[in-house]
């Protein structure tokens, strides 16, 4: 059959559009396809369903992703990095287990780590610091340093790194390499290690940061020594004897080392064994040793251990003439010549060097001579002294001893003195210990040597005042600085590593200071040397000897057996500086400040007043009124974490306080002028600050204190120097700031914090343990994100990257407190919805069932408790929803949102039950407050209907003391009055039947006053009356659905009994009043906890649970008489908490049951398999599961999605078909030169209209119908004369009344048929119309009426004018004349119109 001619045209137009469309995909996609989100998951359509929330126990969310990806470890360090503050966080790294990140900075789109780890990702051997970058991984720097690291700072100008903290020097480097301690460099240009220019320091460095780009802060826990005395003679900034001055004095301070353990052989001896015998270097009588006539002599000297030679100190003889005058050193194992310096006594200020040949002047011009190795001292096991020149018969020695690096102390007393009672021992160290210790022998790595030491293994029941313990009494020849380092046997090399703890060592150095006491881990892979004290040690007199005792720790180190093993081994003192100005030196603590690029210095030695900074002087101010008068002074606990300055003003902050007499009062934070400390308001703060920084001339400090001033401030203050008063900022936070930095405006905060806080103290937002306060707006960052855990550090890199750093356990980009809005823009949380944990408790202690506190953690959402005259059905799995969560909630059509669940919101007026309107949360009206958790909301006309586990206070009769169900009359603001729950009472699901307001109510409850309805019940809302819902079940009905046309059936889901079985879904006939199986019993492996009908389908109905065995979850689907199994994915632990089918933005492939433009929204705690993980939300397209929305509770543990709420009740479908921006160019080019056209034609048809117009009559003539002029404008007469007599009101109205009676009626939307007519059709005269042509006859019908025509198909005719028809409808043909419209009569009632003529036949 052919279509009608205009059918025709709409296709070929449609088909035109199509080649169009087809051509311009070129294009690309309009910008309006995109919607804006991170997650792969297909895109919801929300012009569809209206405004979107989703509901949950979280605190933060953000879209998931497609694939799991690697997590941070919260039990060690992590390395975050982000693009900008909207973008989400990216793992780079994690630390092994036990290993922390103290300190990051960037260089050269290098990211630097410090802390205290060894391996991260599985690369091994970093030694705490180490370098990532995005295209190469990680890397280390060397072998890194043997020691933690607390601070890092990159110098983008010099391309290089400084590491401060608690070690010695870098791993790779020996003694003799002259780091100071506490302090390195690391050079990126030529990847090697550096002393720093600065040497090091006495103790902990704690942060390192700078004014400018050329000026260096460094604090911690050190002493720097200021002196005018510009003489003093020491070693260089490297502690060797080969730098500026004489190495006299430093040589004058080194302990000889015991040479009465060594084995000792020379030769070839003088004659008399009186003086051939080489013991007389060793313990002499008086008698020098002399070699044979005529021959020169070797001494060889072998310990069979490691010594830490410093030099030799040698005198020669006079005997009988003879005497040494040139000699040389070789080292054992290597043989090599050994090269020294020495002062020529010929020319005292003049240092010089020998290695083959080394002069020795007679007695008479030294009675000794110092011979020091110019690197620094080195490790030896042995060396040869060969006499090779000498003068008389012979040469020989009268003494010689072996140089220490300073003193030294070993456990095993037999290695101080070897038992000798010589008196050239008598200078020796001693040890003396208590408990029982065991000596034990150690592998070396030097082949044929070993280690002797000292082990104590005891009980860990023994406390640390009542274990072993050792203390060295080293010989100090003279006073000095030194480093003292404790000796440590590798725990490998004897086995003893699971039982290794940690031991607490004090240190006396000096008569009058206090010990210094730390504590160190002895549970150490290889032999090490840690340093527990750099300062100054007083030289052994009668009166003092400097003391070193070493036990168990205070707290220590849990080992995997029940016994203890502590070791001694021996105490290196290693010589910085002979001090012989001590007492002539000023004292700075904690502090000190270089001029990058400057001259190099020794911060461990006095260093000239000429050099102090503001920083030096604020440093020495300090000391002084601290009392530290001298570089041994004990500093205990006390530290300064950092430095800024404001105009010629320096603050130090850190963990310290001024005591009773100190002339300015100070607590944790001081100001010094440039000449001395200037009191603060009311002394500082009231606890230790770790972070300062500068903006607008104003300091903002953090750390862990309550009170700035007298202002309470927690953990972060701003102080104004200009009015010297502190203010709060905001509320703070609810935990310690370690750290500062900015970053333009914003003040970026880290530490072990999780929410800032608004100006009243309460929750402003949840942020994790970063955070940043906009100090221009003086408010905080909006849409930061969330970085769960303990966060060191951030830094912003010169790219506008953010690098974080800590133990973390998760991050996401949105932070919401239990409810976000869904738009095609993205999440966007609640503004104004500040949720903390519910403020009540149930008031009604007596009551049947008391209520479970609502600041639980975890709330057993579902009851197993089941009528005892039915079976036992199981019960169904709890869900945890720790407070504060959102549970629950509606929208009111032109009305609030409301929210229910376990929470406290506005300041803690509402508890559960809030409303939500604007930006602001409100508690509802009434006076009633909900006592319990609410779990399923409700609107029905003006009530919003509130369902859980809770009881009504307040509100009068039928409201005060209702549990499980309340009804909200938002509109009247006050409640409804409700018969009681009875049973449980308890309301898991509210649903509304679809364009019905009926509400079902359903949860585990036996009814509802009078009512007898197990488990389900419904409301009618015109007669405010509740009804049963037939007979059979009796249960808990945990979700409920409609199905059906009409929404015929009510599909309930939970744990019940149905008809005397156990079930666990059934359905009910709202028209047969029955409930009913879905399937057969048993088909569902266990309690169900959400269900889903697909658009009201009844043969796709979605149900989800967990199965009674096993409690595996499961996903079925029913399609009218058998289920399908959907769970092969869903991994153990899921729970399902709702089923939704949503509209999609764009169409999917189609899947099994699934249409193509929908999808299954399932929303709980998800864990789902094919390496995707653990998310909140998914959507499922009948064969894949594509990840949505992945949330985050509290502390940074999963989080979960109660539901998704919409605000449309009913809406479609049908996806949204987007044009390409080309196909709209195209489109809009098209209309373009359509109208140009149309106006061209319509110009056209005007000018000959006009010209026919001057050359025809108004009305036709015989001549004109003989000459077949058929004017298309003769409809248009046809259409005029029936709307005129429409317009004139005549009885009949003619053609015209009945088209235009009809077009009135359709508009209106009146039933029946549009076309019929009020009477018979005439003309305005009252005579039938006559067509304007002559009657078209056909040969049947010749009675001058017309041709009888028709209907091929139904014509609307819903347009002026025109006649509606029906297929088959007879009509007369009463004008024929314009080929596609023809002018006819309807018969039946005499109404006439135009019509298609393509629609005739």
């Amino acid at each position: 059959m052919r279509r009608p001619r205009h059918r025709q045209r709409r296709r070929a137009r449609a088909d035109a559009l199509s080649a169009l469309v087809a051509l311009a995909l070129l294009a690309g996609p309009s910008p309006a396809s995109a919607q804006s989100s991170s997650s792969s998951a297909p895109k919801l359509n929300y012009n569809a369903l209206g405004s979107t929330a989703l509901l949950g126990a979280f605190t933060s969310l953000d879209y998931a992703s497609p694939n799991a990806s690697a997590a941070p470890s919260p039990s060690a360090g992590n390395l975050l990095t982000r693009s900008s503050t909207s973008d989400p966080w990216s793992l780079a790294g994690s630390a092994a287990s036990g290993g922390s990140f103290r300190a990051v900075c960037e260089l050269d789109s290098r990211v630097y780590v410090g802390g205290s780890f060894d391996e991260v990702d599985g690369r091994t051997g970093l030694g705490n610091v180490a370098v990532w970058s995005e295209a190469d991984g990680w890397a280390p720097l060397g072998q890194g340093v043997d020691g933690p690291v607390n601070a890092l700072w990159c110098d983008d100008d010099r391309g290089e790194v400084w590491l401060g903290g608690v070690f010695e020097r870098p791993l790779s480097a020996g003694d003799a390499d002259g780091y100071g301690g506490n302090l390195a460099m690391w050079s990126a240009s030529s990847s090697s290690w550096s002393p720093a220019p600065i040497g090091g320091f006495s103790g902990p460095v704690a942060s390192l940061s700078s004014l400018d780009s050329s000026t260096l802060l460094l604090s911690g826990s050190f002493t720097t020594r200021f002196s005018s005395n510009s003489t003093t003679t020491s070693p260089s900034s490297d502690s060797s004897p080969s730098g500026n001055g004489t190495i006299g004095s430093y040589a004058s301070a080194l302990s000889p080392i015991s040479l009465s353990d060594a084995q000792i052989v020379g030769g070839p001896n003088y004659e008399d064994a009186a003086y051939g015998n080489p013991d007389n270097l060793v313990c002499s009588d008086g008698n020098p040793w002399i070699m044979r006539d005529g021959n020169g002599g070797t001494l060889t000297v072998r310990w069979f251990r490691s010594v830490t030679v410093a030099g030799f100190r040698l005198a020669n003889t006079d005997f009988q003439g003879r005497g040494t005058t040139g000699f040389s050193i070789v080292s054992i194992p290597d043989n090599a010549a050994l090269e020294l310096v020495y002062n020529d006594p010929s020319s005292p200020d003049t240092n010089a060097t020998c290695t083959n040949l080394c002069p020795l002047p007679p007695p008479a011009e030294a009675p000794y001579v110092d011979f020091l190795f110019p690197a620094g001292p080195q490790t030896l096991t042995g060396f040869e002294l060969y006499l090779s020149e000498w003068t008389g018969a012979s040469p020989g020695l009268d003494a010689l001893q072996v140089l220490g690096d300073g003193a030294s102390a070993y456990a095993v007393s037999s290695l101080n003195n070897g038992g000798s009672t010589c008196s050239a021992d008598n200078n020796t160290a001693s040890v003396s210990t208590s408990g029982a210790w065991t000596q034990s022998s150690a592998p070396t790595g030097i082949a044929g040597t070993t280690a002797e030491y000292l082990s104590a293994t005891f009980s860990t029941s023994i406390s640390h005042a009542d274990a072993p313990s050792i203390t060295f009494t080293p010989y100090v020849s003279a006073t000095g600085v030194y480093h003292l380092r404790l000796v440590i046997p590798g725990c490998q090399g004897v086995g003893d590593c699971a039982s290794r703890t940690s031991v607490q060592v004090t240190v006396t150095p000096s008569s009058g200071a206090d010990p210094t006491v730390t504590t160190v881990s002895q549970a150490v892979d290889d032999d090490a040397q840690l340093n527990v004290y750099t300062g100054t040690v007083e030289a052994s007199s009668d009166g003092f000897n400097p003391t070193i005792m070493l036990t168990l720790a205070a707290n220590p180190d849990a080992v995997s057996g029940d016994q203890y093993i502590i070791v001694a081994d021996r105490l290196s003192l290693v010589l910085q500086q002979a001090d012989a100005t001590l007492r002539s030196t000023s004292v700075g603590f904690g502090a000190y400040e270089y001029a990058l690029g400057g001259n190099a210095v020794n911060a461990s030695a006095v260093l000239s007043n000429s050099t102090e900074t503001p920083t030096d002087r604020a440093a020495i101010s300090l000391a002084a009124a601290l009392g530290l008068r001298s570089s041994s002074s004990a500093v205990g606990n006390m530290t300064v974490h950092a430095i800024a300055r404001i105009g010629s003003t320096t603050f130090l902050a850190g963990a310290f306080a001024s005591p009773a007499s100190a002339n300015v009062s100070f607590t944790n934070l001081v100001a010094h002028d440039g000449a001395a400390l200037v009191p603060l308001a009311d002394n500082g703060v009231d606890g230790p600050v770790y972070a300062l920084a500068v903006y607008d001339n104003k300091l903002y400090l953090a750390g862990d204190f309550r009170t700035a001033g007298s202002v309470s401030a927690s953990n972060i203050a701003v102080y104004d120097p200009s009015a010297n008063a502190f203010a709060a900022v905001a509320g703070g936070v609810d935990g310690p700031v370690a750290g500062l930095s900015l970053a333009g405006d914003n003040l970026w905060l880290s530490g072990n914090f999780s929410t800032v806080l608004d100006a009243s103290g309460s929750q402003a937002v949840t942020t994790g343990g970063a955070a940043y306060w906009d100090a221009k707006r003086a408010a905080w960052g909006a849409d930061q994100g969330v970085v769960y855990g303990d966060v060191s550090a951030v830094q912003t890199t010169s790219d506008g990257h953010q690098l974080f750093i800590g133990a973390v356990s998760g991050s996401s980009r949105y932070s919401a407190s239990g409810a976000a809005d869904l738009t095609s823009e993205g999440i966007k949380p609640l503004s104004g919805l500040r949720l903390s944990a519910p403020s009540i408790t149930s008031s009604s202690p007596s009551s049947a069932r008391r209520r479970r506190s609502t600041r639980s953690s975890i709330l057993s959402w579902l009851s197993a408790r089941q009528p005892s005259s039915n079976p036992s059905p199981p019960s169904i799995p709890m869900f945890p929803a720790p407070a504060p969560a959102v549970l629950a909630g509606a929208y009111a059509e032109d009305g609030p949102t409301f929210l229910g669940g376990n929470f406290s919101a506005a300041g803690g007026d509402a508890d559960n039950f809030a409303v939500y309107r604007d930006g602001a949360v409100d508690a509802p009206a009434g006076g009633v407050t909900v006592d319990g958790v609410v779990q399923a909301i409700a609107v029905v006309r003006d009530y919003a209907f509130v369902g859980g586990d809770f009881r009504l206070e307040g509100g009068g009769d039928g409201v005060d003391g209702r549990t499980g169900l309340g009804a909200y009359d938002w509109k009247g603001e006050n409640w409804l009055s409700l018969d009681a729950l009875t049973g449980t009472g308890t309301v898991y699901a509210l649903a509304t039947r679809p364009s019905q307001d009926i509400l079902i109510v359903a949860g585990e409850f036996n009814g509802v006053g009078s009512v007898s309805s197990p488990g389900v019940l419904a409301w009618d809302a015109s007669s405010k009356q509740f009804d049963a819902l037939g007979s059979g079940l009796s249960g808990t009905v945990r979700s409920i659905a409609f199905a059906g046309d009409n929404a015929q059936y009510l599909i309930a889901a939970g744990s019940f009994s149905l008809g005397g079985s156990v079930a666990f879904i059934a359905q009910f006939d709202f028209d047969s009043r029955t409930w009913s199986n879905v399937g057969a019993t048993g088909d569902l492996p266990g309690p169900a906890t959400a269900v889903a009908s697909d658009d009201l389908n009844a043969n796709s109905i979605w149900v989800a649970g967990q199965a009674t065995s096993g409690a595996d979850p499961y996903l079925l689907q029913w399609n009218g008489s058998s289920w399908t199994d959907y769970r092969t994915s869903l991994q153990s632990g899921t729970g399902i908490q709702q089923l939704m089918f949503v509209p999609l933005e764009e169409e999917h492939d189609v899947s099994g049951p699934m249409e193509k433009n929908r999808m299954l929204l399932t929303s709980g705690a998800l864990s789902l398999g094919g390496g995707v993980g653990d998310v909140s939300s998914a959507l499922f397209d009948g064969q894949l599961w594509h990840p949505f929305v992945s949330t985050t509770g509290s502390g940074g543990a999963a989080g979960s999605i109660a539901a998704l709420i919409n605000s449309k009740r009913k809406f479609s479908f049908d996806t949204k078909h987007y044009l390409g921006l080309g196909i709209i160019i195209l489109i809009s080019l098209a209309i373009s030169l359509g109208i140009v056209f149309l106006l061209t034609l319509i110009g056209f048809i005007f000018s000959v209209m006009s010209r026919r117009s001057d050359s025809y009559p108004l009305a036709l003539t015989d001549a004109d119908e003989d000459e077949g002029l058929h004017r298309p404008s003769s409809l248009l007469e046809h259409i005029n004369h029936a709307t005129s007599n429409m317009a004139l009101g005549g009885a009949g109205g003619g053609a015209g009344a009945a088209a235009a009676g009809a077009y009135a009626a359709h508009e209106k939307g009146e039933k029946g048929d549009h076309g019929a007519a009020a009477g018979p059709v005439t003309s305005d005269a009252g005579s039938s119309y006559e067509a304007y042509g002559a009657p078209y006859y056909d040969g049947d019908n010749n009675d001058g009426v017309g041709h009888r025509a028709y209907a091929r198909y139904d014509f609307a005719g819903d347009q002026e004018g025109e006649l509606r028809l029906a297929v088959g409808q007879q009509v007369q043909v009463l004008d024929s004349r314009d080929r596609d419209w023809w002018y006819v009569r309807d018969p039946a009632n005499g109404a006439e119109g135009v019509c298609p003529s393509s629609y005739l036949f």
